[in-house]
């Protein structure tokens, strides 16, 4: 009942055209179903990280000050489409989620056609898609020299994604995964209520997330080889925001990083 193109007309069509038949709400079963990806899957999200290196990229190369937020975005969607000189790209189930200066304290942003200011910072969130199959990424992009608060929150973040992918592989939960990013951000007084990852695999408008498994607290899901995930180690504070992540999926001796982009603060003069 919570498909997203499954309509209450939908619904009301098919009572009203089977009055003998009992349905019952079988809500996410098909998505659990996909939780566990074949090896034909995987091959297609590391192609599909290979797209999304190739946005980052440019995104970087062409993001500057005084340089409009929307040509920064075109330029994403052209390496998207574009994919690589062995396989093309589709477009990813949201846009790029950018924000720039003030904009960085939220989680999922649209550009505009503003130009981009100096000394200020630009959270990028997107995927490259291949037959559906999607590997996201965020990155944060410092314009100028940022000061030595902002990179020791950055170093931060980055030792609490190496902690968390140090707990994965078979057996772990997301929970655990989840208290190894708290108790490593705890002790620099940082702390994250939201969640810290989700599943990832084939997916359509309007979210790349499969609505199955969560890096949360409380989430005591069993990890097995061949389940993909989205470490989404952001933090959108009061005066700031940073988005550094990695999506991986689960082996039978820990994990494999789909996209392969350094996971460190980029810092453009």
């Amino acid at each position: 009942m919570g498909a997203y193109y499954y309509t209450a007309r939908d619904h009301a069509e098919f009572v009203k055209a089977m009055p003998n038949v009992h349905f019952k709400d079988a809500e996410l079963l098909v998505n659990w179903v996909r939780f566990v990806k074949s090896g034909e899957e995987v091959a297609y999200m590391r192609q599909a990280g290979e797209i999304t290196e190739r946005m980052m990229a440019r995104a970087v190369e062409v993001a500057a000050p005084g340089v409009r937020e929307c040509d920064v975005a075109a330029a994403i969607y052209h390496a998207q489409m574009s994919g690589t000189e062995s396989f093309g790209g589709l477009p990813a189930t949201s846009p790029p989620h950018m924000g720039f200066g003030a904009r960085a304290r939220e989680a999922h942003p649209i550009f505009s056609d503003r130009p981009i200011d100096p000394n200020s910072v630009a959270n990028i969130e997107i995927s490259g898609c291949r037959l559906r199959y999607h590997a996201p990424m965020s990155r944060t992009i410092y314009f100028g020299e940022p000061p030595q608060s902002y990179r020791d929150l950055a170093s931060h973040v980055i030792e609490g994604i190496d902690a968390s992918l140090d707990v994965v592989r078979p057996g772990a939960t997301c929970e655990e995964i989840e208290l190894a990013w708290r108790k490593t951000m705890s002790a620099h007084g940082i702390e994250k209520e939201n969640r810290l990852g989700y599943s990832i695999g084939v997916a359509y408008t309007p979210t790349w997330g499969e609505r199955t498994a969560s890096i949360r607290r409380g989430d005591h899901t069993v990890l097995q080889p061949g389940v993909a995930l989205h470490l989404m180690a952001g933090l959108w504070l009061k005066d700031t925001g940073i988005t550094i992540t990695q999506s991986f999926v689960v082996t039978n001796g820990g994990y494999e990083a789909l996209t392969r982009t350094a996971r460190e603060l980029i810092v453009k003069d």
